[in-house]
């Protein structure tokens, strides 16, 4: 996945890391482009808190109905989400 991004990720870009979780995906994009726009969507506000450190914006909310107008990001991420939520099909639609 991380070559992946690392052939994707621009300056600019808006990246979602859906079910950001610790954050340990985000570090890596940060790491990858730090000129990347950012937000990190998680369920858990205890997640959300383990992910101060990371530049970015931060959303408390469900991967299943997402607080977020569609076409928001020019990239979503997720590592680590799918296995934990009980419809992972309506989890990739949304």
């Amino acid at each position: 996945m991380l070559d992946d991004l690392r052939a994707t990720l621009q300056p600019g870009q808006r990246v979602l890391d859906a079910g950001c979780g610790t954050g340990a995906m985000s570090r890596q994009i940060v790491a990858l482009c730090p000129q990347v726009e950012l937000t990190m969507l998680d369920l858990s506000p205890q997640m959300l808190a383990r992910t101060a450190d990371i530049p970015g914006r931060r959303i408390l909310g469900s991967v299943l109905e997402l607080p977020i107008p569609d076409d928001e990001f020019d990239l979503v991420v997720s590592a680590w989400m799918i296995e934990t939520v009980p419809d992972p099909m309506r989890a990739v639609n949304e």
